[in-house]
């Protein structure tokens, strides 16, 4: 005899509001759109101000990430980096871009952007 087949039974619901999605989902997502850490993410979304909305988590980031990434680095100064020189006609000009680090400084892609 041939193996029985089972009927696949398919359930449809329709509804006029958006599936709602749970808070690991919209972190995963937030996730994924900004780099932020997943802490960080999950305090966004569930901030009064937010109410789990991802545009509004994304502003909310954006506001609280830049404080923390200013105070990471004010005491910082960009000690390596190269000067870069054009001279045409009458007018010279004169560029220095700075780094931090001096792989970042020697690399091909730092020193095209400095004879652009």
């Amino acid at each position: 005899y041939p193996p029985r087949q089972q009927q696949q039974q398919q359930h449809l619901y329709y509804s006029s509001t958006p599936p709602s999605f749970s808070i690991a989902q919209l972190v995963k997502e937030l996730r994924a759109s900004t780099g932020a850490p997943m802490m960080e993410c999950k305090k966004a979304l569930s901030s009064p101000e937010v109410n789990n909305d991802l545009e509004l988590a994304r502003d909310w980031l954006r506001k609280h990430g830049s404080a923390k990434a200013s105070s990471k680095v004010a005491g910082r100064e960009a000690l390596e980096g190269l000067v870069g020189i054009k001279i045409n006609d009458r007018v010279a000009s004169l560029v220095k871009v700075a780094s931090e680090t001096d792989f970042a400084s020697r690399s091909e892609v730092f020193s095209a952007f400095v004879q652009e």
